[in-house]
């Protein structure tokens, strides 16, 4: 179904997306502490709000790459968005991590899925009071088997159960 090409395609443009988010939250964290808070729900990096949308890292995401998303404001429906006004989801934007991985990654006790389908046997399981170090601690080794090969398709791409890929 899919070529091994397409498969390192996938692996490689997924790992360079989650390293520079992580490597841009941890350098902001450095020279701003306390810019990153699991639990927090606010929309802008600013004066007031010094984090970005539930579970920090996707709402770094419009800081540093605004080309592909940017935060919304309006009532409830408050967060990350695509230039579409989707909900914000990398593959919308072209990046193949599948919404189950982008899930796992980045809200509070949604780790599941990388125990089921990564087998990562010393997963760590995220609550919402974690820290950078913690989020950095499992990015990185998630980040780490996908540069090595060790993620399946549905790590990349939404698929159905027969394996076909949808959006």
């Amino acid at each position: 179904m899919f070529t091994e090409e397409q498969l390192n395609s996938y692996r490689k443009q997924a790992a360079d997306f989650l390293q520079g988010l992580l490597d841009n939250v941890n350098t902001l964290e450095k020279s701003i502490p306390g810019s990153f808070d699991f639990s927090s729900y606010v929309t802008e990096h600013d004066k007031e709000h010094t984090c970005g949308t539930v579970c920090c890292m996707e709402g770094w995401v419009p800081k540093f790459y605004p080309q592909i998303a940017k935060w919304r404001f309006e009532g409830y429906n408050n967060g990350v968005f695509t230039h579409k006004n989707q909900k914000f989801e990398p593959t919308r934007v072209g990046i193949p991590i599948s919404d189950s991985l982008w899930e796992a990654l980045t809200v509070p006790e949604q780790q599941g899925f990388l125990w089921d389908e990564l087998n990562l046997i010393d997963f760590i399981n995220l609550e919402s009071e974690s820290s950078l170090e913690l989020v950095t601690a499992l990015w990185s080794k998630v980040i780490t088997l996908i540069r090595a090969g060790q993620t399946d398709i549905r790590c990349h791409v939404n698929v159905d159960s027969q394996g076909n890929p949808y959006e």
